[in-house]
């Protein structure tokens, strides 16, 4: 989906981009927090040396509180001010209100669901899923920020791992297989992003997710609760002129605070005055002026992880967002009157 080899009869959308795989994933597609933050954590000590600037998170948790007190934002706004582009699932929980997945709660990163183009070219048909998730966040933030295709979507099929046996009616060959879901849409996105990236190796990853979500098409007929700004649309994005943005004046989470705080105090960076106030390691985020912090001049290789406080992760919840595949018809999908080659995909 998001890179292969330019001759390859499916090139994805950056083809020929670079790939680096961190598994934090186990054989049935289950994780806790703690291994996805130490791949993060991994992605972000090695990304000068790999060329690493896109992070796809095609994966989630159940979002039980809002994004200060989640140790999985926090580490995603870790690896977001470093540098890197996260491009976040949004989970397959819908069509109920709220069933944003976590990290995709966090304001930093792009968190994308998905689009289903009907098998045709045309977007005058285009919807979106009705297990696509939907906003808002526990917080009360607007999520997704956009769609991009996840319905029905060809990707690498690997032969005799769990999803391969467990679904044959989605094999496609030998090599491929196809599914839906919102990982597959975040697939998408990325790719998008390595795209802009490579035109503009300026862009940081909050000109990159503007850019992105600024040129967004939005679906017909769709709430803005289910698809953001709306359909991602790179022809608009690669035309467009880069932004100027404002860094966030949301809070961050506190799980982030609380890991760069020795790294500010080490540096002279921002005003910390009220961190650890009550003498228990706790952070009194009003009182830190992080929107005096300069990013860009964190040792980012100094910073404490562990200092996201690791007791208080709920260690089992992660998993690849799948599809509630008893609810889609595949029997009823007439795959010979679906003309792929006239398909359109920018």
């Amino acid at each position: 989906i998001v890179a292969a080899s330019r001759t390859s009869p499916s090139p994805g959308i950056a083809p020929d981009a670079n790939l680096v795989s961190v598994r934090v994933l186990d054989a049935n597609g289950s994780s806790r927090l703690s291994t996805v933050m130490l791949g993060l954590e991994w992605v972000v000590a090695h990304k000068a040396e790999l060329g690493i600037r896109v992070v796809v998170m095609a994966l989630g948790a159940p979002a039980v509180a809002g994004y200060h007190e989640d140790p999985l934002a926090a580490a995603s706004e870790l690896a977001w001010h470093s540098g890197l582009v996260l491009v976040v699932a949004a989970g397959n929980g819908g069509p109920g209100a709220g069933t944003i997945q976590t990290p995709g709660i966090d304001p930093l990163v792009l968190t994308v669901g998905a689009a289903d183009d009907n098998g045709t070219a045309a977007v005058a048909d285009d919807g979106i899923p009705t297990w696509s998730g939907v906003g808002p966040t526990p917080d009360g933030l607007v999520k997704p920020e956009l769609v991009a295709p996840g319905r029905k979507i060809v990707s690498v099929r690997v032969p005799g791992s769990t999803i391969d046996l467990q679904s044959p009616t989605h094999i496609e060959g030998p090599t491929t297989i196809r599914f839906s879901g919102t990982s597959e849409a975040a697939g998408v996105a990325a790719g998008a992003a390595a795209l802009l990236l490579q035109q503009r190796p300026s862009l940081d990853p909050d000109q990159t997710k503007a850019l992105l979500v600024g040129s967004a098409r939005p679906v017909a007929g769709a709430s803005k609760a289910s698809q953001g700004a709306g359909l991602l649309n790179m022809t608009r994005a690669l035309a467009a002129r880069t932004p100027h943005v404002e860094q966030s004046r949301l809070r961050p989470a506190d799980g982030l605070l609380r890991a760069i705080l020795p790294a500010l105090r080490a540096q002279g960076l921002g005003r910390t005055d009220g961190e650890d106030a009550q003498g228990d390691g706790s952070v009194q985020g009003d009182q830190v002026r992080w929107d005096q912090v300069r990013w860009d001049q964190v040792r980012w290789d100094q910073v404490r992880w562990d200092q996201v406080r690791w007791d208080q992760v709920r260690w089992d919840q992660v998993r690849w967002d799948q599809v509630r595949w008893d609810q889609v018809r595949w029997d009823q999908v007439r795959w010979d009157q679906v003309r792929w080659d006239q398909a359109i995909f920018d």
